[in-house]
């Protein structure tokens, strides 16, 4: 599809799904004739399953999981726990957070730190606020402001921005009165902060930029690539912008006052293009390929997967769509029905259909699951 940068509007987009005998299933549907995806019949699943482990301490209720361990809620507070049921704090939180990077953001009324993986206090409750690290540097807050924090608790830079983004490649972007530009992992001035619009994270020594109505691509170094190509002139204050391994810009638009999204590719900036394909209208998830797979909807609001091609591999059946993890992913068949889940692998055989009131990401063939008010972990069998 052919679109005109004119209606480019860039977003983030994220997904959530919440969530009793598990069932193998096989693929046994013909796609229609007009189906593009060819599909072979009556193909055995071939993950098998172990029973669910329910561990034996249960909780009120469960939340976020990620990296194989859940955040859950007793009494008010909250707590984590590991893939074997573990306890790896004391449920104490006022706010926790996933873990991310082998690290999680906790707070108890309002003054945030990080926890390891073992549950200690690796960076003490002091902060108003902090980001997830990212290749060991995260934002954090004092007052109104942010600043940049390492991994092993040095302060990179004073509360000196009004926003701080993800490092990457060695540099960070970072807003001082309304203006952007980047800092390096020292926290000196590596490129100006002169753009109106720089949130941009670096992959391959290039990133977005944006000036007024125009935007373009610069160097690591702060050399401009290609002409500046116009957009409206609020995407430089609200929208978003992130470069994949896969060479792909994240954006999405306002078609007739629809929002689609997708993906562009650089060298169509680089070229000075005003119009673009986008390989992935509807994307939904992860700000990434997993299993070489994302999300996309069609026309008709049903979901499947792309590739990095754009080529649909998992045909668009599904209400909604969780993204890949460790291979896996949950969909479900229809949204009216709260706990029914399938289970994908990653050539799009149902390998389980079952019953769940929370269904988790796979991490090293474990995923969180719970059945009847009970917290259990399901594994794939070796």
């Amino acid at each position: 599809m052919k679109v005109n940068m004119k209606k480019l509007i860039v977003t983030l987009a994220l997904v959530s799904l919440v969530g009793t005998s598990l069932v193998a299933c096989k693929r046994d549907k013909k796609p229609d004739s007009t189906d593009e995806i060819a599909v072979e019949e009556n193909i055995p699943s071939k993950a098998t399953f172990k029973d669910i482990k329910y561990f034996d301490k249960q909780y009120d209720d469960y939340l976020e999981d990620n990296e194989g361990y859940i955040v859950v809620r007793e009494g008010g507070l909250l707590g984590y726990v590991d893939s074997d049921g573990k306890q790896i704090t004391d449920i104490k939180y006022t706010n926790a957070l996933a873990m991310s990077n082998g690290l999680a953001r906790v707070a108890i009324e309002g003054k945030w730190g990080f926890i390891d993986t073992t549950g200690k206090e690796v960076i003490p409750l002091g902060l108003d606020g902090a980001t997830d690290f990212v290749d060991g540097y995260a934002a954090y807050k004092q007052g109104n402001l942010w600043g940049v924090l390492s991994k092993d608790n040095k302060f990179i830079t004073e509360p000196l921005y009004s926003w701080v983004g993800n490092e990457s490649d060695g540099l960070i972007p970072v807003c001082k009165d309304g203006k952007y530009g980047y800092i390096d992992t020292s926290g000196v001035v590596a490129i100006p902060l002169e753009y109106d619009y720089a949130p941009m994270v670096y992959e391959d020594g290039i990133a977005v930029v944006a000036k007024g109505q125009y935007m373009s691509l610069i160097t690591k170094e702060g050399k401009k690539l290609g002409d500046f190509v116009t957009i409206v002139p609020y995407v430089a204050k609200n929208g978003i912008l992130k470069l994949t391994s896969k060479d792909l810009i994240h954006v999405a638009l306002l078609d007739n006052g629809e929002l689609k999204e997708g993906y562009i590719h650089k060298d169509n900036i680089l070229a000075g293009k005003m119009d673009f394909e986008f390989y992935n209208e509807g994307y939904y998830g992860a700000d990434e390929f997993s299993s070489g797979l994302i999300p996309f909807s069609d026309d008709n609001n049903k979901m499947g997967f792309k590739n990095s091609e754009g080529q649909p591999t998992i045909r668009a059946i599904y209400d909604t769509v969780r993204p890949f993890s460790d291979g896996f992913a949950w969909v479900k068949p229809n949204m009216s029905d709260s706990t029914s889940f399938i289970l994908l692998d990653d050539v799009g055989d149902a390998v389980l259909e079952d019953t769940f009131d929370f269904v988790g990401n796979f991490v090293k063939g474990k995923a969180f699951v719970a059945k009847n008010g009970k917290l259990g972990v399901l594994e794939v069998k070796k």
